[in-house]
C-alpha cells in the first residue's frame, strides 16, 4: 500500500532530479563552471547538440552516451541504497526527459515542452529546464515565446 511518505519522496526525486537538469544545464553547459577541466568534455558534447537539432547527426548528438547510462544507473542504486522511492523518482524524471526531448526533436510532440525547449535552441541564455518552465520561471530565466524548433 502507498503511503503518504513513499508518494511524496517519489515526487521529491523526480523534481530534484529536474532541477539538478536545470543546474547542469545552465551553469556546466552554458555557464563558466563547463569551461573548467573536465567539465569541457560536457560542455563541448552539449554544443554540437546546440548545433546539430535536426538531420542525421541530430542522433549523434541527443542520446546520452553508454558511460553516462552506466553512471546514472550506479547513481540512482546508491540513492536507492537510503530511499528506493527517491531513487525512482529521479529515475522518472530522467526517462520523462530522454522521451520527451527526443520526441521534441523529432517533432512529434508540440506541446508546452517543446514551445520553452525550442527557444532554449533559438536563445541560449534562457529555458534552461527543458521540461518544467517552473523551474527557469524560479531562477528568472524563463521567456515565453512559441517559435518553431
Amino acid at each position: 500500500m502507498f503511503t503518504f511518505q513513499v508518494i511524496s519522496l517519489f515526487i521529491l526525486g523526480h523534481f530534484v532530479a529536474a532541477l539538478l537538469v536545470y543546474l547542469n544545464h545552465r551553469f556546466i553547459f552554458h555557464g563558466k563552471l563547463g569551461t573548467k577541466g573536465p567539465l569541457r568534455f560536457f560542455r563541448r558534447f552539449h554544443t554540437l547538440h546546440h548545433v546539430y537539432i535536426e538531420g542525421d547527426k541530430l542522433y549523434e548528438h541527443i542520446y546520452v552516451p553508454l558511460w553516462a547510462r552506466v553512471a546514472f544507473v550506479l547513481i540512482y542504486l546508491s540513492i536507492a541504497m537510503v530511499s528506493v522511492w527517491f531513487s525512482l523518482g529521479m529515475a522518472s524524471f530522467s526517462l520523462y526527459y530522454s522521451y520527451n526531448h527526443l520526441a521534441i526533436h523529432k517533432k512529434t510532440h508540440k506541446n508546452h515542452s517543446y514551445y520553452h525547449h525550442s527557444l532554449h535552441h533559438d536563445d541560449a541564455s534562457v529555458n534552461f529546464s527543458g521540461m518544467y518552465p517552473f523551474i527557469d520561471k524560479m531562477f528568472s530565466t524563463y521567456k515565453e515565446s512559441r517559435p518553431v524548433l
